[in-house]
């Protein structure tokens, strides 16, 4: 396989990862190509459609994994269940700007490019708050995209996000 194949599918994994998502993909993907802007908008390109893509896998998934996951006792399972219950009070604290919102609500709280929001954790609101799967991942994809163009002002130094610039000192 060739280093660019690896390196995109990096960039798609990194994209798909939980908190991390397009905020860390597109950076990743600055730093792996910043000398080929080609490269650079593919690998941007791949970041986003992968993050875009969270939203209908979980939306599909999650009431059946939670079905499972909340039926397990044991051992390394019932941790993962009591890890899932632990992330799902921490969305319930957050959920007030998408009950208030609705589906502008979830899409603003998607492109939050800050640890804790992002498409993973919009679609478990999404999950927790029963919203139609339709249109939540609508709203989902569009936080993904306006997440998207604020990471890549902040790459390009257009706008500081917050935390990264102390990290660059």
């Amino acid at each position: 396989m060739s280093n660019d194949l690896v390196n995109l599918l990096l960039i798609a994994v990194v994209a798909f990862l939980p908190t991390i998502e397009v905020r860390g993909a597109i950076p990743m993907a600055y730093v792996i190509y910043h000398s080929s802007a080609t490269r650079f908008w593919l690998g941007v390109i791949i970041a986003i459609v992968a993050n875009i893509a969270i939203g209908p896998v979980a939306l599909a998934l999650l009431s059946s994994v939670e079905r499972w996951l909340l039926r397990q006792e044991k051992g390394f399972l019932a941790h993962l269940r009591n890890t899932y219950l632990r992330i799902i009070q921490r969305v319930e604290r957050r959920k007030g700007v998408v009950e208030r919102w609705g589906y502008v609500g979830l899409a603003a709280f998607v492109a939050i490019p800050l640890p804790g929001s992002g498409a993973w954790t919009g679609a478990l609101l999404a999950h927790l708050l029963r919203l139609e799967r339709h249109k939540a991942i609508v709203s989902i994809t569009v936080g993904v995209l306006l997440a998207s163009v604020l990471v890549l002002l902040g790459v390009e130094g257009v706008i500081t996000l917050v935390g990264i610039s102390g990290l660059l000192k």
